[in-house]
């Protein structure tokens, strides 16, 4: 599940331009927290399409995941004008898939088996490893957030 989950965030990542790279580091913290919480019970290795459609991640006609806009306002970004008006992404055990516009003859494919695969539209340049902080360049105070009080932070905004 943890290498499906980081192929599909690094592909929303590569659409995220013009952020800076704290906020990219945030949303991809919440963003990664986020998703392991929705998809903890509905993910079976012995029947990968089973959940499909519940682990999907969309933007359908312009209206944005609520789990990116969730991660994206707890990292002060503005996502709304990033992404194309219809993308899906499906994350299931052991394959991550997406398709930009309506066509389903053109689903692409991320990750596959125990590998990432690199289509032509996939923009890799965020797949780099960073340390992990928060807000400040000190180490010593990036706080992880937890599915708690990722969850209490959310009802507090």
């Amino acid at each position: 599940m943890f290498n499906e989950i980081q192929t599909a965030i690094d592909f929303i990542v590569s659409y995220l331009k013009n952020f800076k790279q704290e906020q990219l580091i945030v949303f991809k913290e919440n963003l990664n927290i986020l998703l392991k919480d929705k998809y903890f019970s509905h993910w079976d290795d012995t029947n990968p399409l089973k959940g499909s459609a519940y682990r999907s991640i969309s933007i359908n006609d312009g209206r944005i995941d609520h789990l990116i806009l969730i991660a994206a306002y707890l990292a002060g970004m503005d996502v709304s004008q990033c992404f194309p008006n219809d993308l899906i992404i499906w994350v299931d055990p052991s394959s991550v898939c997406y398709r930009q516009g309506s066509d389903y003859s053109n689903i692409c494919t991320l990750y596959k088996g125990n590998s990432r695969v690199q289509p032509k539209t996939y923009n890799s340049h965020h797949n780099s490893k960073m340390n992990l902080r928060h807000g400040s360049s000190s180490k010593s105070s990036h706080t992880p957030k937890t599915r708690s009080n990722l969850s209490s932070e959310i009802l507090v905004h």
